[in-house]
């Protein structure tokens, strides 16, 4: 009788142990899943800014060089260039200066709203505050268009009343 109920108690403890080590792969099988996803996506973001420069700076080429000509017809052909790339040394120096506003702060959040998710009551909260944003900007809407309403209706008495005189 005491083998049987040790014997049981094994049993148990082996039923246990398979299904901490099942839950343990299911676990483990999901957190795979989540960084795939994750890494997808940020993946797929890079390659779409990537190919997105890429266009653009091509864009930005043929632009410098229509101004570049452009400028060319009325003054001296290597001022017009020299102006042109003058005019790319300050955009790189306002880039430089707002390297975290326009970079590093956009990726960070990207990377960790990517990555980190947030608690339930944050996401509430946010979706609140976008309805009451979206409810306000209704209501500032509506405000301006009865004021645009009355100052029609002003102009319109006031050319009536010149009428009459």
């Amino acid at each position: 009788m005491f083998e049987k109920k040790e014997n049981t108690s094994a049993s148990i403890l082996l039923n246990m142990f398979t299904r901490v080590k099942h839950l343990g792969g299911l676990y483990v099988e999901s957190l795979r899943l989540k960084t795939t996803e994750k890494i997808t996506i940020i993946l797929a973001a890079v390659a779409f800014y990537a190919v997105a420069m890429a266009l653009g700076l091509v864009g930005l080429v043929f632009i410098s060089l229509a101004a570049g000509r452009m400028l060319a017809m009325s003054i001296e052909p290597y001022l017009a260039y020299f102006i042109i790339a003058a005019f790319y040394m300050l955009l790189l120096l306002l880039a430089f200066l707002w390297r975290r506003r326009i970079f590093i702060d956009p990726i960070a959040r990207f990377i960790s709203r990517v990555l980190v998710e947030m608690p339930e009551e944050e996401r509430v909260r946010q979706a609140q505050l976008r309805k009451e944003m979206v409810c306000t900007m209704a209501d500032r809407a509506e405000a301006e268009a009865r004021a645009a309403e009355r100052a029609v209706e002003k102009e319109l008495e006031k050319t009536e009343d010149s009428h009459e005189e």
